[in-house]
């Protein structure tokens, strides 16, 4: 699947989750990764739409994959760009998402898959998923402010694919060549039996 993303797709109303107690599940973590392929076209895509600027660097295809009893996490694809706001951009969004204009960052949006191994409804909450940038240390969480809401349940045995977006502050695209993308632990509604978490490497990226 050709790897497609607009930026300025990402510009939707964002929706805080909110946490819930639960009973802790213990599961052994399984691992599995596919060989990566890359395709990286080095034509740049620059958007500068709704106070957005964006400039394409790097994207690459790929198909590395994580999971354990309750659930699957693939990446399919990873996009690098330089972003910056100027001050017609929301400001009460950049506020709540922690950023300021007029400020260069780096964009990482991943493509994702994920699938809920379980006989059961699920939670599975990408929108709370932390990147490490192992090359800079720096770590980086889901920006739920800019990129909006994802839907986090998953009837038993669904799939669904996503973009999720990760705005760095240190990193430079260039500096960026291993990721560790974590996924917070899932739990079954209803019960609330809560599963261990999902890490995915991605390595040698560029």
């Amino acid at each position: 699947m050709k790897f497609k993303i607009l930026l300025s797709s990402i510009l939707v109303t964002s929706i805080i989750v909110s946490g819930c107690s639960s009973k802790t599940e213990n599961t052994t973590t399984q691992s599995a990764a596919t060989p990566q392929t890359s395709n990286n076209d080095k034509q740049s895509t620059i958007i500068n739409e709704g106070g957005l600027h964006s400039e394409e660097k790097f994207k690459k295809e790929t198909s590395v994959s994580k999971e354990n009893n309750a659930f699957k996490v693939t990446i399919t694809g990873i996009k690098l760009s330089t972003l910056s706001f100027d001050n017609t951009f929301n400001a009460q969004r950049l506020q709540s998402a922690k950023l300021e204009a007029n400020t260069e960052y780096t964009s990482v949006l991943l493509r994702i898959n994920i699938e809920n191994k379980l006989t059961k409804n699920a939670d599975i909450n990408p929108n709370t998923s932390h990147l490490l940038i192992k090359d800079t240390k720096e770590q980086v969480e889901q920006n739920q402010y800019i990129a909006g809401w994802k839907e986090t349940t998953y009837l038993p045995g669904a799939e669904k694919e996503m973009t999720i977006l990760f705005i760095a502050k240190k990193s430079k695209v260039n500096d960026i060549k291993n990721i560790s993308l974590n996924i917070d632990s899932p739990y079954t509604q209803g019960d609330y039996t809560r599963y261990e978490s999902l890490t995915v490497d991605l390595n040698n990226i560029q």
